[in-house]
């Protein structure tokens, strides 16, 4: 399905401390961004998905509760959550605990992952090993899960992470990736508006383009543009949505990736 211009009904601003900045007061780091253009692959058919699917419910007791009340938790370490609310240390703690259980259950996913991003991309892609790998964010229905209002935002969570460990990572040559597992009846999907990082941000941006998932297709896009998970899309009792979701960053010349 072709992505189509569309305005969202809610947007929502950064909450301070993410890494959901559209006013940025940073610069780029580097002059030669790699704006990579929202694409999407085939990855997983329907039956992978529900495998994936039913290792992240095996996974349970590794899942950290990503609001007080509403079901919405993450399988694995997200940098973007964990080190702004949690620290850098907590990070590691997560990541450490999570990555053995995350391997075993899926290393078929992530063998399937880097070969599909080296196709797209070009380059040899890895897994990580010195940050969290890719993971999973899970949102299941509640009657009051509209409270949790999407945010415009960049992804700027290798902000966080020391790259300088690694003299021949380059942060500016980066992207993040969703491969929907499992999605509510009405679809899920991301709006991406054609304002770069450091430009400025009107009180309500027009033009944004809608880009809807497909079950199972790995989504890449750079990060760099604004962007807003499509919030409009209704959720019904019994649904849920379940992304397998990460970064990548070019580091002598393999991609390596990470959440």
């Amino acid at each position: 399905m072709p992505a189509r211009v569309r305005t969202p009904r809610k947007l929502a601003r950064a909450s301070p401390g993410s890494d959901a900045r559209p006013r940025s007061t940073r610069r780029a780091t580097s002059a030669k961004i790699l704006l990579v253009p929202p694409t999407a692959h085939p990855l997983l058919d329907a039956d992978d998905c529900a495998r994936a699917r039913a290792a992240v419910d095996a996974l349970r007791r590794y899942w950290t509760p990503r609001h007080p009340e509403l079901p919405s938790a993450t399988l694995g370490a997200a940098a973007y959550l964990d080190i702004p609310t949690d620290g850098v240390r907590q990070y590691y703690t997560r990541a450490t605990r999570a990555r053995r259980a995350l391997h075993r259950e899926f290393d078929w996913l992530y063998e399937r992952l880097t070969a599909a991003v080296e196709a797209a991309l070009g380059a040899p892609a890895a897994i990580t090993t010195a940050y969290a790998p890719p993971g999973f964010h899970i949102f299941r229905w509640h009657e009051r899960l509209s409270e949790l209002s999407p945010k415009l935002h960049y992804d700027l969570q290798h902000e966080h992470l020391d790259w300088k460990t690694s003299p021949n990572a380059d942060p500016s040559r980066r992207f993040s990736f969703t491969v929907p597992i499992a999605m509510p009846a009405a679809g899920a999907g991301l709006y991406v508006w054609p304002i770069t990082h450091g430009e400025p941000v009107p009180a309500d941006p027009p033009g944004a383009t809608y880009h809807p998932y497909a079950l199972g297709d790995l989504f890449i896009h750079d990060g760099f543009h604004l962007h807003q998970i499509a919030a409009d899309r209704p959720m019904f009792e019994g649904e849920e949505r379940v992304t397998f979701q990460g970064h990548g960053v070019l580091d002598d010349g393999v991609w390596q990736l990470y959440w």
